[in-house]
């Protein structure tokens, strides 16, 4: 059932501006030379548009349900940049970051040959047997635990650990609230249908449905516009977002009631304050609503 009142469509709208915004930073950010680093956050910066894209698309169809799996894939991301970020030594984040890919790539390939192998499609045995060899090499080790087993980041944390080391103070509660109150969408859980199956089908369920679509669009909405202009933080290759505008996309997402207000530099999101001001966006806080 698509959710299409004229709010909604106001601020599912702003998703396909920041997109604009953004290629058109990355384009204003080529370097006049070869560059891994700007290499590196143009790569961050198309998967953040991509899962803006995905995000714009589903709720479009009212699948914000669907939506909010890829939420949580752009939470990710933005976790682990942070973490990145935040390190002392970016560049040395980056090439670690950028090796656990390799491997990651490495063992999916075989992941891949030996399912291939095991139902009985062609696969190439003495490229397997090789790839097989080649990851009980030392090239890796880094990324060994004291068992010898590979582990499952690239900084040695899980994601709840990076999110307690966040200097921001509502990244738990966006753990919190990606992993357990929406994880039942991203899994499919008796808690994702326990609504469609007990709802009543009498007079004014349309209606009813059509109100919790709505708000749930919305708040998917807010939340990826909010940890979309936080990616950009940091990526410092990429063209900063202005000021002016990304309190504008944060104001065009807030709910009605609340946007005839005089908010200036302080704006809401769902689970975030953020506030922006003429100085860049390096001075972002993030900080529970009415701080």
């Amino acid at each position: 059932m698509v959710a299409s009142s004229p709010e909604t469509k106001t601020i599912v709208a702003v998703l396909g501006d920041i997109d604009d915004e953004a290629h058109t930073a990355a384009r204003h950010s080529w370097p006049d030379h070869p560059s891994r680093e700007y290499d590196f956050d143009a790569a961050i910066l198309t998967r953040g548009i991509n899962a803006l894209k995905g995000i714009r698309i589903l709720v479009e169809n009212g699948h914000w349900e669907l939506a909010q799996g890829v939420l949580r894939q752009l939470f990710e991301l933005v976790v682990n940049i942070e973490y990145l970020h935040h390190q002392e030594d970016r560049g040395e984040a980056m090439r670690r970051y950028v090796k656990f890919g390799v491997l990651e790539k490495l063992e999916a390939r075989r992941d891949e040959m030996r399912y291939d192998a095991q139902a009985g499609h062609p696969v190439n045995l003495a490229k397997l047997d090789a790839l097989e060899k080649y990851l009980e090499t030392s090239e890796f080790d880094e990324f060994r635990n004291k068992k010898g087993d590979f582990i499952t980041s690239w900084a040695s944390r899980k994601i709840w650990e990076m999110c307690e080391k966040s200097p921001l103070k509502m990244r738990q509660h966006q753990y919190k609230l990606l992993y357990s109150a929406w994880s039942e969408h991203a899994h499919a859980t008796p808690g994702a249908l326990v609504d469609a199956i007990l709802r009543s089908s009498g007079p004014g369920w349309v209606e009813e449905v059509m109100a919790d679509d709505e708000a749930n669009i919305q708040e998917c909405v807010r939340m990826g516009v909010a940890l979309f202009v936080e990616l950009r933080m940091y990526l410092p290759c990429i063209e900063p977002i202005v000021p002016e505008m990304a309190n504008g996309w944060f104001h065009r997402v807030l709910p009605s009631e609340l946007r005839g207000g005089e908010h200036g530099a302080s704006v809401w999101g769902p689970v975030a304050q953020v506030n922006i001001n003429a100085s860049g966006l390096d001075q972002v806080s993030v900080s529970e609503s009415g701080d």
